[in-house]
């Protein structure tokens, strides 16, 4: 008798012991395993907007599109209003104010190292010296170019935002300066920083 009673002691005990909690581990260890916490989402590029508009006695208008790349600012956009069949000079400028109707306002070359006027690829050169563009026989211009040595953020100095890029009315020779002999400012915009979500409207 003694016999049973003590094997049924034991097996009472073992149960219990079975059916104890875990005093070491808690519901939030248990939440978290397996789980793995969302990647940061990279930051979206910077952005910025130039509305071209026509100087006094001309007709150029368009929209351009800055976009920070890791080698420097993509220029993507329209340019309408010009001789068909033109090529004209294509520059940022330093001061992002284009309300004299010459676009005067916009000083000169974006040039912060303090270089001779060049082309865009050329060595050395402003930073703000960008390749002619050319019109089509209606007179509208594509561009798709990138501004290196650049940026939209970052220390001023470099920076491309709340400056001017300006058309002017001649093709640019690269050589002549201090700009290339390019003429007449025929259209100004200041570069005006946005995100995507706002330059869509």
């Amino acid at each position: 008798m003694f016999y049973k009673a003590l094997m049924l002691c034991a097996g009472v005990t073992v149960l219990a012991a079975c059916g104890a909690p875990n005093q070491g581990s808690s519901d939030s260890d248990v939440a978290d395993v397996g789980v793995v916490p969302p990647e940061s989402a990279p930051p979206p590029d910077a952005t910025a907007r130039v509305d071209l508009a026509a100087t006094r006695g001309h007709t150029a208008n368009g929209l351009l599109t800055l976009i920070e790349r890791a080698n420097g600012v993509a220029v993507t956009g329209s340019i309408r209003g010009l001789d068909p069949d033109g090529t004209f000079a294509f520059h940022v400028h330093e001061n992002g104010d284009c309300s004299a109707p010459d676009a005067s306002s916009a000083g000169e070359h974006f040039n912060p190292t303090g270089q001779p006027h060049g082309g865009p690829d050329t060595t050395p050169r402003h930073l703000g010296d960008m390749a002619n563009i050319e019109a089509n026989d209606e007179g509208t211009a594509e561009v798709d170019v990138t501004l290196d040595d650049v940026a939209l953020t970052g220390a001023e100095a470099a920076s491309l935002a709340n400056r001017a890029i300006v058309v002017h009315a001649n093709p640019d020779d690269y050589t002549t300066q201090p700009s290339g002999g390019s003429g007449d400012r025929i259209a100004c915009g200041v570069i005006s920083m946005g995100t995507m979500a706002t330059m869509s409207h």
